[in-house]
């Protein structure tokens, strides 16, 4: 029966992330606290993850897939294999490439066509 609430438990937060708007990493011993509206792109780097906000980069010990899982599927999206993006953070978009603030996240060409209609499409 334990193990049945626990599965429940982990299912029901599993399908209301968009309730949570932060979560919590371990980076430099200590525990940090993200909070997704203020993210503007996650870079993947094999099993560590860097957290960009407009503040500070934040490094933690993850894979980006793993990372992926405790976001907000509505709020970010993967443009290549090692980037993860605030849909509402990106300010234009130049070839392959997404301008956010200052930086420039890449898009994979795998990944282009569905980038771009999810971006054209999102208000709707």
């Amino acid at each position: 029966m334990k193990a049945a609430f626990k599965a429940k438990d982990y299912f029901d937060l599993r399908n209301n992330t968009d309730s949570v708007d932060y979560l919590f990493v371990k980076s430099n011993g200590k525990l940090e606290k993200i909070i997704f509206d203020e993210v503007l792109f996650i870079k993947g780097m094999e099993n560590y993850v860097e957290v960009y906000t407009p503040a500070r980069k934040i490094i933690t010990h993850s894979t980006l897939r793993a990372f992926a899982e405790k976001l907000p599927p509505r709020k970010f999206m993967q443009t290549h294999k090692s980037y993860i993006v605030a849909n509402n953070k990106i300010t234009s978009i130049e070839g392959n490439m997404l301008h956010i603030g200052t930086f420039e996240v890449p898009i994979s060409r795998q990944l282009k066509e569905q980038v771009m209609h999810a971006l054209i499409n999102q208000g709707r």
